[in-house]
C-alpha cells in the first residue's frame, strides 16, 4: 500500500487538475481492493481445518505436532491399523480446549464421560516437595502451589454403531522439571486402547467454572539434541536422540500400569532409511533384536520398528515419504 501512495504523490506534479479526481478515485480503489484480497488470503489461511479421521479436526486453543500416526497396538499389523494418535500441543485454556474435542464428539453422537485431577506442591519437614493429587472438584480457592492438571476423557460411539472408542489424556505440568503441555487423542477398538479411563460417574464436560483455576501455559523447555537422552527422568537413560532427527515434543505417560514410559514425537529430517536403521539398532542393544514391518496408513507410507522383551517395549512409528514424521514410544518397569 506505501508503494502506491508515494507514486500517487509523485504523479500530482505532472496530472493536469481535470484528471486529479480521476486519479484520486482509482489510487483508492486499487489501495482498498489491495487490502481486500490480503485480508481475504490471511482469514482462508486461519480458517484451514486440519482433519483428524473419523469426523474430528483440531480444536482451537490446540495445534497438532507432527502429523498424525496409526494405532498399532503390539503384535497388529501395519496393514491394518486399528485406528490413530494425534498428539497436540495445548496453546488455549485447557478445560476449554478439552471440552470443545468432547462437543464435537457429542455432535457425532458419541456419549462422553471426563474426569480431571490436580496436583499441589506441599513442603515436607526436611524440605523436600510432594504433590498432594486431589479431584478438579476439590480445588482450592487459592491456587497457590499448584502444579499440574491432569484429565481422562471417553467418548463411545451409540450403542451397535462402531467398537471404536476415543480417549482423550490431558497433562499441563507447571514444574520446572517435569514440563508438560500435551493432548493426546487416541481413536480405535476400546481393546487397543489401554490407558485408563475416567472415574465411574463421571460427568460429560468440565464445568467451565473450573477455567480459571487451572495452571498457566508453562515455560517450554529446550528439547534434546542428538545424542542426548530422550526420557527425561529415567537413569540410566535407554535412548538418545539419533542422527537425522530433531524432537518436536515428549509426553510422560504413554504407557498402562505401573510402567514408566516416554513417548516422543520427532520430525525425520535426514535419509529416511538410515535414520530408522539407527534406531533399530538402538532398540536391539537395549531391549532385544528389533523387528522392521513396512505398511501404509492414509495412503503414506509407514515403517514399525518394534523391540520387546517381557514388560520392556519400544516402538517407533515412521510416517510419509517426502517430510516423514515418527512417534516413539518406551515402555519398562
Amino acid at each position: 500500500m506505501l508503494a502506491y501512495v508515494i507514486v500517487f504523490k509523485a504523479r500530482l506534479r505532472i496530472v493536469p487538475r481535470a484528471r486529479l479526481r480521476w486519479s484520486v478515485a482509482g489510487a483508492v480503489a486499487l489501495i482498498v481492493v489491495f487490502g481486500f484480497i490480503t485480508t481475504t488470503r490471511a482469514g482462508s489461511a486461519s480458517s484451514e481445518v486440519q482433519e483428524l479421521g473419523d469426523g474430528f479436526v483440531v480444536e482451537p486453543g490446540s495445534q497438532l505436532v507432527g502429523t498424525v500416526f496409526p494405532l498399532v497396538p503390539n503384535g497388529a499389523e501395519v496393514e491394518a491399523p486399528n485406528g490413530w494418535t494425534a498428539h497436540l500441543n495445548v496453546e488455549g485454556n485447557p478445560v476449554s480446549v478439552i471440552n470443545r474435542y468432547l462437543n464435537r464428539a457429542q455432535s457425532l453422537g458419541y456419549s462422553t464421560a471426563v474426569s480431571c485431577h490436580l496436583a499441589y506442591a506441599e513442603k515436607r519437614r526436611d524440605a523436600s516437595v510432594d504433590l498432594r493429587e486431589v479431584p478438579l472438584s476439590a480445588m482450592s480457592p487459592d491456587p497457590h502451589g499448584l502444579r499440574e492438571l491432569r484429565c481422562a476423557a471417553t467418548a463411545n460411539p451409540p450403542a451397535g454403531d462402531s467398537n471404536d472408542q476415543l480417549m482423550l489424556q490431558l497433562t499441563r505440568s507447571a514444574g520446572a522439571t517435569a514440563y508438560a503441555n500435551e493432548l493426546t487423542l487416541r481413536h480405535g477398538p476400546a481393546s487397543s486402547i489401554v490407558d485408563p479411563g475416567p472415574e465411574p460417574g463421571a460427568p460429560t464436560l468440565i464445568p467451565n467454572g473450573y477455567r480459571h483455576g487451572v495452571p498457566a501455559v508453562p515455560d517450554r523447555p529446550e528439547m534434546p539434541s542428538v545424542g542426548e537422552p530422550i526420557e527425561r527422568d529415567m537413569t540410566p537413560p535407554r535412548f538418545t536422540v539419533q542422527s537425522g532427527s530433531r524432537v518436536l515434543a515428549r509426553n510422560p505417560d504413554s504407557c498402562s500400569g505401573e510402567r514408566t514410559s516416554v513417548a516422543a514425537v520427532l520430525d525425520v529430517t535426514g535419509a529416511r532409511k538410515r535414520v530408522i536403521d539407527r534406531y533399530a539398532r538402538e532398540f536391539s542393544r537395549r531391549i532385544a533384536p528389533a523387528e522392521q514391518q513396512p505398511g501404509t496408513f492414509r495412503g503414506e507410507p509407514v515403517v514399525v520398528v518394534t523391540a520387546s522383551r517381557d514388560a520392556d517395549t519400544a516402538r517407533l512409528i515412521v510416517v510419509g515419504a517426502t517430510h516423514p514424521h515418527a512417534e516413539l514410544v518406551s515402555c519398562t518397569r
